[in-house]
């Protein structure tokens, strides 16, 4: 019932919340609700869960496979920020550089194990962070792991990327000119050059 969608979504959160294997999204242009789950016994205990735990009678549509995408090496990829000096310039810079964005990025993807999902991690000096921008490197680093978790959300295929570890291995930026929105692009940039690497 068109009624039961909010009740049916906080059902679904709490349910995905008890058991892992529940991955519950929303397509916020379709207003669709679809779950990730391992076969058809599992839906139809999600079915009858909803129905007597939740009092939602809910139909499902037709199973589809999803596709998922996982590095098959190690890739590593950098864009230097395109500068004629370094004036201004904390980290890396090249006259030669063709980044169009204001900011200096290298990541190192690699295969993780099985179900492991995406972990990530930094290896840079704290003089490479913008605090004009993020107040503390924490938030930086939060910040860049919500970049790196946006990016592989869709691969090189189209499906999410999982079961890799990615590392930071450098930054930089001009100040006062880099903005988040620098990273958050050249993040997907660099991250995506890598991935194809690995």
């Amino acid at each position: 019932r068109p009624a039961d969608k909010g009740a049916l979504h906080v059902a679904l959160t709490q349910l995905a919340e008890q058991d892992p294997l529940i991955n519950l999204r929303q397509d916020e242009v379709r207003q669709e609700i679809s779950v990730s789950l391992y076969g058809e016994v599992q839906k139809e205990v999600i079915q009858a869960t909803l129905e007597r735990e939740y009092g939602i009678a809910a139909d499902f549509r037709e199973t589809t496979t999803v596709c998922i995408e996982r590095p098959g090496g190690v890739g590593e990829a950098d864009e230097v920020i395109h500068a004629r000096t370094h004036t201004n310039i904390t980290g890396r810079s090249s006259p030669l550089s063709t980044n169009p964005f204001k900011a200096t990025l290298a990541f190192r993807i690699e295969p993780a194990p099985f179900g492991s999902g995406v972990a990530f991690r930094a290896e840079i000096e704290p003089r490479l962070v913008p605090l004009y921008l993020f107040k503390t490197v924490d938030t930086f680093l939060t910040q860049m792991e919500g970049f790196v978790r946006e990016a592989l959300e869709e691969g090189l295929a189209g499906w999410q990327v999982t079961d890799c570890r990615v590392t930071l291995t450098d930054s930089g930026y001009a100040s006062p000119e880099t903005s988040t929105g620098d990273f958050r692009r050249l993040t997907q940039l660099v991250l995506f050059r890598a991935l194809a690497r690995a």
